[in-house]
């Protein structure tokens, strides 16, 4: 409900440009109480999603991202990128070796989005969205 109030301020703010006469002070004040709500969420959302690990929940669906996943959430790094046959090409340009097992198990092929995570334990990779496949039937002779 805070965020709402002051997200509805700052739009209201911006839009009648009281903030160009805003002070210095008062515009770091209120980025102050932006971050401070910021902080307040995050550690809101680390104890929802510790409630849910503690009840067996692994991943948790929410309306606006999609599932949430409590690994991806305590991620290090997390890179959206695609596989070019060998290896996961980061949205980022870097690259990425996709371990062969996971690939080979995963039936993963040229295009396919995915995920790379780190956390302080591991590094995986998931699937996201696969490249559209053609089923041909032939004969071999």
């Amino acid at each position: 409900m805070i965020i709402v109030f002051i997200l509805t301020t700052v739009y209201k703010l911006i839009k009648n440009k009281y903030i160009y006469n805003m002070s210095p002070k008062k515009i770091s004040s209120a980025l102050s109480l932006l971050e401070i709500a910021e902080k307040n969420l995050k550690t809101a959302k680390e104890i929802i999603l510790q409630l849910a690990k503690e009840a067996g929940m692994r991943d948790i669906k929410t309306k606006n991202t999609g599932i949430v996943n409590s690994e991806e959430y305590e991620a290090l790094e997390v890179v959206e990128g695609y596989f070019d046959g060998q290896s996961m090409v980061g949205d980022d340009g870097s690259v990425y070796t996709v371990p062969p097992n996971y690939a080979s198990k995963t039936q993963l092929i040229i295009g396919d989005r995915m995920k790379r995570i780190l956390t302080p334990n591991r590094e995986s990779y998931k699937l996201i969205k696969p490249a559209d496949r053609e089923r041909v039937v032939g004969v071999f002779g």
